[in-house]
């Protein structure tokens, strides 16, 4: 925002003013934050990243018909709140896809998942992750449920073992703490199987796991090669706050900020069907973390966009690929 407001705002003359408000993680204190931002005059709305909180704040957006973004993943987030909202990360099923087929084209013929049904997110990942594994010719030789918050995974972890042949990776979407929990067991019962993962393992916490996780692979929003638009806005963000961001979602704020732009840019308009509309035709933008479209086969209003593909060494990520999946490649939203 301070680049653009410096180069004379949206458009080259519509300075960006930015209301913060505090909706505590709770679905009722959103929906009532939503209302105080409409009704102080808001051309768009930045929802919250959790994608049920999202949804209740964005029915007061879709109602007033503002223009509405989240980094929320659930893909079928944007429907459930209507036209005038709109995913800025990828979703669930797009860097499920690009894991499933990378995994499949590695060789791996076999692989187990570790599910919770507590979230949309860590059950629905691995699904879209089955759905293109298998049809890429891979094999899911079995699944196991467990709770968010989960210390003891030691019944898991067993069952795990008493698979033969041992499973070639096990696949989850589990985060801190319950993917270090798991791990944690997994390899204190002597199970070297790799535990490949989602995007939101890409977290000091997790690197910090070491040997632990030799194998692991992972999908992040972002990596900052040298001379890419991510490592510049790593730089910039560096200097602005005297730290790096702690994780590549960070990215997805200047994500935002480069969408409205283009958005308004094209519209020739803050007003909200002319953004709406703009965001939905857009088409290759260059932002923060890559180059962004809207206007694809089947996009339910989510962004295609570069999924990374990391691996952890020595503590920190270390960059596989980048990949831009096909439409076709993606998996239809639950």
């Amino acid at each position: 925002m301070d680049e653009i407001n410096a180069a004379g705002g949206l458009n080259g003359s519509i300075p960006i003013e930015l209301d913060v408000r505090d909706g505590q993680s709770d679905a009722g204190k959103t929906v009532t934050v939503a209302q105080e931002l409409v009704d102080s005059g808001v051309d768009f709305l930045i929802l919250p990243g959790d994608g049920d909180l999202a949804v209740a704040g964005g029915a007061v957006g879709q109602q007033a018909g503002i223009p509405m973004m989240s980094a929320g993943t659930v893909p079928g987030m944007t429907d459930k709140v209507g036209d005038y909202m709109f995913g800025i990360a990828f979703g669930d099923n797009s860097d499920a896809a690009v894991l499933g087929k990378y995994a499949a084209d590695q060789g791996i013929k076999t692989a187990f998942l570790l599910k919770s049904n507590d979230s949309t997110y860590t059950e629905d990942v691995p699904d879209y992750f089955a759905e293109v594994f298998t049809e890429a010719g891979g094999e899911i030789v079995g699944e196991a449920q467990y709770d968010l918050g989960q210390q003891d995974f030691s019944v898991t972890v067993t069952d795990i073992q008493n698979l033969n042949p041992q499973p070639d990776i096990i696949m989850t979407a589990a985060y801190e703490p319950d993917f270090p929990a798991f791990v944690k067991k997994l390899r204190s019962a002597g199970s070297k199987v790799p535990v490949w993962a989602a995007d939101a393992i890409d977290t000091p916490g997790v690197y910090a796991l070491g040997d632990k996780i030799d194998g692991t692979v992972l999908t992040a929003s972002a990596f900052d090669a040298p001379g890419t638009p991510y490592a510049k806005f790593v730089k910039g963000f560096t200097e602005a706050t005297g730290s790096k961001p702690e994780a590549s979602y960070a990215g997805l704020g200047g994500d935002a900020v480069k969408v409205i732009d283009a958005a308004v840019r094209d519209a020739g308009s803050t007003d909200g069907a002319p953004v709406r509309d703009a965001i939905a035709s857009l088409k290759n933008v260059q932002s923060v973390t890559g180059k962004i479209s809207y206007d694809y086969p089947g996009s339910n209003r989510m962004p295609l966009k570069t999924v990374y593909l990391l691996k952890p060494k020595d503590g920190a990520p270390e960059l596989i690929d980048t990949i831009i999946p096909s439409p076709s490649d993606i998996p239809p939203s639950k």
